[in-house]
């Protein structure tokens, strides 16, 4: 999912070439695997609209189901960097 996640980032930085930073996203894998919610909780990126895409683009993917049935909750830090 990493060119999905880049798309964001490469679509807002033609506007903002100087745009960089760290977004810490959370989201909640389902017993089923799927994404349950997922949202931006920290942001030196400062920028709403590949936040937000990123959170899209998240609530999407589908994982393996977790052992045991639960839910699993992950705090993923995402770096965009202009040349990365």
């Amino acid at each position: 999912h990493r060119r999905e996640i880049r798309a964001c980032y490469e679509a807002e930085l033609q506007r903002t070439p100087e745009l960089e930073g760290r977004v810490l996203i959370n989201f909640v894998i389902a017993p089923d695997g799927q994404v349950a919610g997922s949202r931006s909780v920290e942001s030196s990126l400062n920028n709403s609209t590949v936040e937000d895409c990123v959170v899209r683009r998240i609530r999407s993917w589908r994982f393996p189901e977790p052992r045991g049935g639960g839910t699993v909750n992950v705090n993923y830090p995402f770096v965009f960097t202009p040349g990365g």
